[in-house]
């Protein structure tokens, strides 16, 4: 029961943390501009960068989309644009089979904001957090990992939550170890902790809840 109590405060912390979020609103360096004209420049810089027209720190869309050494091949490519940091302007995301970038429009140009391939595999949330998810097959295990960045691309906040079969029989039951931030709970606990981040869809899968909607991109 002690320890129980121990974990519920902790998430209890975790929800006060996410409250406290800064939410500030970016301006260009060298002067303000209103917010309209700001998500107009960064959406025509974001339009050229998914064209080919334009890369930012040796990147460019068929870097993202091509596999080496077979020019004739692409990943299916999406692409999102979202807020992420919080200060109000939307970041252009970039994701294929094997890359996950992240770039922001800031003092004029396009610039790298967070490079998350090629693994583990990172969803973007509709709150700006992250979810990384490491799975494992021998014994089976499910790693899990909740971020916040800053509007530079600092962690400023995560906590993990996993699980491993640790009677080796291939499926999650109560003989197994579930961890959440560092603290081993039930089974019962552990699903009730992270029911807010994770769900069982039509096929038993465990998924990812409030995941940002993606575009598919063609090139």
């Amino acid at each position: 029961m002690k320890r129980n109590l121990v974990v519920l405060l902790l998430f209890l912390f975790f929800i006060v943390v996410m409250s406290m979020r800064d939410f500030s609103i970016y301006e260009e360096e060298g002067g303000k501009i209103s917010s309209e004209d700001f998500a107009e420049q960064a959406m025509l810089v974001y339009e050229k960068f998914l064209e080919g027209k334009i890369e930012c720190d040796g990147i460019d869309i068929d870097f993202i989309t091509t596999p080496k050494g077979e020019p004739d091949k692409r990943y299916d490519t999406q692409y999102a644009v979202f807020d992420c940091d919080g200060n109000g302007e939307a970041e252009l995301h970039v994701q294929s089979a094997r890359y996950y970038y992240i770039f922001q429009y800031k003092n004029g140009a396009l610039q790298l904001y967070k490079n998350l391939s090629p693994y583990p595999h990172y969803y973007a949330l509709k709150n700006g957090a992250f979810i990384s998810h490491d799975f494992g097959a021998g014994p089976l295990s499910d790693e899990y990992r909740y971020y916040i960045f800053d509007t530079y691309g600092n962690e400023t906040f995560s906590i993990g939550f996993t699980k491993y079969d640790k009677n080796f029989n291939g499926e999650y039951d109560e003989g197994d170890e579930y961890v959440f931030d560092n603290v081993e709970v039930t089974k019962d606990i552990w699903e009730k902790l992270t029911e807010r981040f994770l769900y069982i869809d039509e096929d038993g899968i465990e998924r990812i809840k409030n995941e940002i909607e993606w575009t598919d991109l063609t090139v």
